[in-house]
């Protein structure tokens, strides 16, 4: 699979048009220009018709999303599935700044971020949604273990709350499911991509 900067996007668009394109793409790096890189292969593969199907991937389980996208279609014409905050790249290198990402973005009065933030750095520890654990039960000890990073100290009661009740300089502690309820933002990836897989009926 060839690597494409964005300077070379016009390349890639142009063996599009030829016929030759691929079953995945996977565009990453800041998330803007994913979009906008996303866009134009959307307009470029449906040039002779089709459909697009968004995902989001960080509310698909990971399992259920691969069988999707393998699946035969019976709709005419191109279908592109355009999946984006994927999961499926993450690794524990990536803990860190996720959690870095939630703090700021709770300081900053956006809960809907730092939600998803959070619901990201969980799935990476298989940490499960609707248990009753929350971060601030998880110990020193295996705190890195489960995220790749040292535990962060302090209390850590304002990530386990709902995002409603996130203000600056307050704390709370409701079940960890009721944050994982409360909102349904997409979860960011360290990478923010998009992931397509095209299939012709």
């Amino acid at each position: 699979m060839g690597l494409y900067k964005r300077t070379e996007i016009e390349t890639l668009l142009d063996k599009i048009t030829a016929g030759e394109f691929c079953q995945v793409y996977l565009c990453y790096g800041e998330r803007y220009l994913c979009r906008k890189a996303a866009e134009r292969l959307e307009e470029r593969l449906l040039e002779r018709g089709g459909a697009v199907h968004t995902l989001d991937g960080s509310l698909e389980d990971t399992s259920k999303l691969l069988s999707r996208l393998r699946s035969m279609t019976l709709l005419p014409g191109l279908q592109v599935y355009r999946v984006t905050d994927t999961t499926l790249f993450h690794s524990r290198e990536v803990g860190g700044p996720l959690w870095e990402k939630a703090r700021k973005a709770r300081d900053k009065d956006n809960p809907g971020a730092a939600a998803r933030y959070l619901r990201s750095l969980l799935r990476l520890g298989s940490v499960n949604l609707q248990g009753s654990s929350v971060f601030s039960d998880i110990g020193s000890a295996q705190w890195p273990k489960l995220f790749g990073f040292p535990h962060p100290g302090g209390k850590l009661d304002w990530a386990c709350s709902p995002p409603s009740t996130w203000t600056r300089g307050k704390n709370c502690s409701p079940p960890l499911k009721s944050m994982a309820q409360s909102s349904t933002a997409p979860s960011p990836r360290a990478a923010h991509g998009q992931r397509f897989s095209s299939r012709k009926r």
